[in-house]
């Protein structure tokens, strides 16, 4: 019954990916890109948009840069409405 995974992001400017596995890790997950910049802003997820993966029976949220190299964000008020 949930529509959304919602957090505050702030950062370097560079572009990041949400990313969530289900209960097979050999499949390939659903992803979602934003930008964090330099003022706190809210990121909305659309879970009913992300494709195939089994939003009942989710294993893995991963929040991160998929670019090598050093890189800064901070994420705040984690939430799935």
């Amino acid at each position: 019954s949930r529509q959304a995974l919602r957090f505050d992001a702030r950062g370097d400017g560079r572009s990041y990916m949400v990313v969530i596995m289900g209960p097979r890790v050999d499949a390939i997950p659903a992803m979602y890109g934003f930008v964090a910049g330099p003022d706190w802003r809210e990121v909305r997820v659309p879970l009913q948009e992300l494709g195939a993966v089994d939003l009942q029976r989710v294993k893995v949220i991963s929040i991160g840069s998929t670019s090598p190299g050093q890189f800064r964000f901070q994420i705040d008020g984690v939430r799935i409405e």
